[in-house]
This record gives structure tokens, sequence and C-alpha cells, in this order.
């Protein structure tokens, strides 16, 4: 069994940040919703799987509801309940140049009656921070943005290279929005949920765009 050397994986740092060696990361980069970005990973998963046993590479042809924000009709009808299909189809285009290193997915248990009458628990989304980042002038400048257009205060708010592991963390556990009223109450982009949501396993950070480290 491998020892996980944590300093190391820290201090590990992307050569780039646009420099995807994953088609897959490449192409759900690109997709602002979360619902409609997990069926896209979910599909290029299958597509991939099929190929790789010998199958026809057919691109899209048993599933793409992620192309045009379907989904499984059951599955549309709980969702669309809870605004899950909006979840992070309200996020700001990105900038020129401008490219999304790492998301912070925040969701929660509801129950919800269906027509059957049957009351299902579902993970319902609330909020996606998407943080991004794009080379001007010699460094990189970094933002981050969610759904309702708040403004966030983060540290560092450039580099000239780019964060390694430890740095993009201290960046999540440092970041604060500016207005207190807002839902994490001003004490950072993370810590609030980590109380509210981590005790459901519903917190997760995605990417750093893992396909770029070999």
């Amino acid at each position: 069994m491998t020892e996980m050397k944590w300093h190391q994986e820290l201090n590990w740092r992307p050569w780039s940040y646009t420099d995807f060696t994953d088609p897959t990361a490449l192409i759900v980069n690109g997709i602002r919703g979360q619902l409609r970005r997990s069926n896209a990973r979910t599909d290029l998963g299958l597509v991939y799987d099929k190929a790789n046993s010998g199958g026809h590479l057919d691109w899209f042809a048993d599933s793409d509801e992620w192309l045009h924000g379907s989904a499984d009709e059951e599955v549309w009808e709980i969702s669309s309940k809870m605004f899950n299909w909006r979840v992070g189809e309200s996020l700001p285009e990105p900038l020129p140049g401008e490219i999304e290193i790492a998301r912070v997915v925040i969701s929660e248990w509801m129950h919800v009656d269906i027509e059957s009458g049957e009351r299902r628990k579902i993970e319902a989304l609330q909020n996606v921070f998407s943080i991004r980042a794009r080379w001007r002038s010699g460094r990189y400048r970094y933002r981050v943005v969610d759904d309702f257009d708040s403004e966030f205060s983060i540290t560092p708010q450039s580099s000239r290279k780019t964060l390694t592991l430890a740095q993009l963390i201290d960046l999540l556990q440092s970041g604060r929005a500016a207005s207190p009223d807002f839902q994490c109450r001003g004490t950072g982009l993370v810590e609030y949920w980590w109380g509210v949501e981590l005790e459901n396993d519903l917190w997760w950070v995605e990417g750093f765009n893992e396909d770029l480290k070999e």
C-alpha cells in the first residue's frame, strides 16, 4: 500500500490552467449548469467505456440531454420543482481568456412529493461558487462568481504562477462575501458550510483541473 505524502500533494501546482489532457474535463469546464455538467460527465464516461470495450464510438447517440438542458422525465419533475436545473446556469459568462479552475457546489437534503404521491428525499442544489483565472499583464487574475452576482473578496487576487493546491485551499478558506447578509454570513466561502453541509456529506470541491496532474 502506497503511503500518501500530503505535503507533496499540497505543494503540487499545474503547469497551466488551460492545458487540458483529459477531453472530458475540457468539455465540462465550459458547461455552467451543474446538473448539465454532471449529466455530461456521466454520458461521456459511458462513451469512453463503450469505446474502450471495443464498441462503436457513437458520440451522444444514447443520451445527450445535457446538450439542450433536458433530463429524464422523473428526475426533471423533481429537480425542476427544487430549481436544481437552474443552479449554475446563471453564472456570468467567462471573461476573454478566463477559465474555471475550481467549483464549490452547495446542496442540502429536501423532501418532495411526486405525482404518484410518493415522498422522496433528494439532494437539492443551492448554489455554485466558480473560482476563475485568466492571464493578464504577466499575472493570473482570480475572481469568484455565483448565480446571484454576489461580490467576493479573495486572497490572492493575482499570482505570477499557477496556484499550488495549498494556495487554492487558502483562497477558499479566506474568501468572503462582501455583504454580511450573504448566505455564508461573511464567514468565508467554505467555513460556514462545514457545519451545515459537510455532516451530510454534501460538500465538495470539483476540479482544480485534476486532469492536468500527471
